[in-house]
Parts: C-alpha cells; sequence; structure tokens
C-alpha cells in the first residue's frame, strides 16, 4: 500500500469517526434542549395544579454528555486560535532574520524550479520546514544551505517542496483542532499522529534518492519551532531513518486493540444518552406524583 492511499484511508477514518461523534453531539444537544425547556416550564396537572422537571439522573447524565461535547468545542477553538497566534509570530520573527540566498543554493533551486517558494535565515543549526497556513513557503537555515552537499540539499528541498504542495501545515492544524475538540475519543490521536508520520515518508518517496535523504536527515535533530504549525524536515526522525535502513519497506503499525475497544465503548455510551427520552419520563414521573399529592389535598379540604 503506497503512502498516499494510507493517507486517505486514515483521513476517511477520522471523518467517519469525527461525522459519528458530531452526530451524537446534534443528538445529545437536542434531548438537552428538551430537557431543560421542560425543566423551565410548569406543566398544567388535570387538577389546576402545577409540575415542572426536577433534577432526575437521566437529566444530569445528559447535562453531563452535553458539558462534554462543550468543553472539548471550547478547547478545539482555544488551540486553534492559540496556535494560529504563535504561528503567525513565529512568521514574524522568521521573516525578521530572513537573510539573502546563498549563491550556491540559488542554482540549485532554479534548478528545481523553486523560485520565490524559499527563505533562508539565520540559525546555527541544521533546521527546515514549510511554515504558512494558505501561502506556505520553504525555510531553511544558513547551516543546512551551506553544508549540505547538492544532492542532499535537493533531497530536503523536494521532500519540503511537496509539503508546501499539500499544504500540510493547514492539514495538520485542521487534524489537531479536531483532536482536542473531539479528546474523548481515544483512537483520533491515534490516527493523527499516523497521519503525519504517513505524510512525512510521502515526502520523503518524492526525492526520488534515498541516500541523499538518509545523509541530509542525520544531520538534522527533531526541532520543534515553537507552538506554530510547521512541516518540520526532522520530524518522525527516527522512524523515516528505519524506514531508509529497510530500503523503503512500510512499517507495520497495526490498529491498536485497545484504543478500538476504548472508542467503541464511548461512541456505545453516547449511544445509549442520545437514545434516552429522558424529559418525559422525568416529566410524567414527577407530574404523577404531584398530581396525586394534589388529590389528597382536595380530598382532606373536602373533609373539613
Amino acid at each position: 500500500m503506497t503512502n498516499a492511499s494510507e493517507k486517505t484511508k486514515i483521513l476517511l477514518s477520522i471523518a467517519a469517526l469525527v461525522s459519528l461523534a458530531t452526530i451524537f453531539a446534534a443528538l445529545i444537544g437536542w434531548r438537552l434542549y428538551g430537557a431543560i425547556t421542560a425543566f423551565a416550564a410548569p406543566k398544567n396537572l388535570d387538577c389546576g395544579c402545577t409540575a415542572t422537571v426536577g433534577w432526575s439522573p437521566q437529566f444530569l447524565i445528559l447535562l453531563t454528555a452535553g458539558l462534554l461535547f462543550g468543553s472539548g468545542l471550547l478547547a478545539g477553538a482555544s488551540y486553534a486560535a492559540l496556535t494560529i497566534f504563535k504561528t503567525r509570530r513565529f512568521t514574524q520573527r522568521l521573516l525578521a532574520s530572513k537573510i539573502p540566498t546563498p549563491i550556491a543554493a540559488n542554482l540549485i533551486i532554479k534548478k528545481l524550479n523553486l523560485q520565490d517558494q524559499v527563505t533562508f535565515f539565520e540559525a546555527a543549526e541544521f533546521q527546515a520546514c514549510t511554515f504558512g497556513l494558505f501561502c506556505p513557503r520553504i525555510a531553511v537555515s544558513r547551516t543546512a544551505a551551506t553544508r549540505l552537499s547538492e544532492r542532499e540539499f535537493s533531497a530536503l528541498l523536494l521532500h519540503e517542496a511537496h509539503h508546501r504542495a499539500e499544504r500540510d501545515p493547514l492539514k495538520i492544524l485542521i487534524l489537531d483542532t479536531l483532536q482536542y475538540t473531539f479528546f474523548f475519543i481515544p483512537l483520533l490521536k491515534y490516527l493523527v499522529k499516523r497521519y503525519k508520520v504517513a505524510a512525512e515518508i510521502e515526502a520523503d518517496e518524492k526525492t526520488g534518492d534515498a541516500t541523499a535523504l538518509g545523509q541530509a536527515l542525520l544531520r538534522f535533530t527533531e526541532t520543534a519551532f515553537g507552538a506554530a504549525v510547521t512541516a518540520s524536515f526532522a520530524s518522525a526522525l527516527q522512524l523515516r531513518l528505519e524506514r531508509l535502513v529497510q530500503k523503503g519497506r512500510p512499517a507495520k503499525s497495526p490498529l491498536p486493540k485497545g484504543l478500538l475497544l476504548l472508542t467503541l465503548l464511548v461512541f456505545g455510551g453516547l449511544g445509549l444518552v442520545a437514545d434516552q427520552n429522558s424529559t418525559s419520563t422525568s416529566a410524567d414521573s414527577i407530574c404523577r406524583f404531584q398530581e396525586i399529592r394534589c388529590l389528597e389535598i382536595m380530598s382532606a379540604n373536602r373533609q373539613i
């Protein structure tokens, strides 16, 4: 199975989980709205008295599920807003440290037809990434540009050019936001991590020179560019090197049965919560109780 097809399967799996969770969220939200409406509106009884819905166990379960979805939505929105802000600050700092294109690097860039797509910045370490959410660009440190061989530098640029063409920084932001929003789905985090690895391996394959790519990777260490969203050249470094040593054989990564079982249990629980008719049950039971009390009071008044 190619990495492109693996990425597609992972994205379809993520879409299925998110869609199912969204459906449950809508159903639970609708039932919770009905329960709150019944709670606020008194119900007229035959005896002339009124009854309101109380804090039944079903209502509390429904409310807890609603708070779960609400906290996830808040977490996802907060993460997305904070990450976008930090990504903009990272971009500003990167552009502030921009340096002229090295002469040797300029020749390779023209050869690969990547003019006006690469930004060079001052750094003592070997660093490279694709940054920018809507208009992504390739960033390379001076050290990487001047100390890598022509073949190694070409492999680096081709790798990052694929991230740029795929708009991977934006995809990573969306997937990470979904991961925070639906934090209660155990399998989602695993699938997002697996997608990132598959994206790196697919970009590696676009270089067409495994030897030069491996030599370039050995010069890098995994770098986190703050909290900014980037497609770093050194992401999943050890796994990619192992794959190159194995001559491109895909690493086996079976779906964790424990995470799958927990995910099924979560959706089963959400299904039970969404299916229960807590509002009418609670209202009817309270109404019957209060109606009996009303009849007892009216009977006692007649005897007096």
